[in-house]
């Protein structure tokens, strides 16, 4: 059994694969045939935007 890794990036849930012989992570939507390969640089950086949505305030303003 393999644990899944999902991230919400650009708007959409992406299911995130390691592609071992390059060092870089695709990033695809089951039922859509295209993908995002990024680097692992990349991933951070979503994931440290995907955090800073969830963790930020509803109403910055109080």
């Amino acid at each position: 059994m393999h644990d899944m890794n999902w991230i919400y990036y650009r708007g959409d849930w992406y299911r995130v694969t390691i592609v071992t012989k390059d060092k870089e992570y695709r990033l695809t939507r089951p039922g859509h045939r295209t993908h995002i390969t990024m680097t692992r640089q990349g991933l951070e950086r979503a994931l440290r935007d995907y955090y800073s949505l969830t963790m930020a305030p509803l109403n910055p303003h109080r």
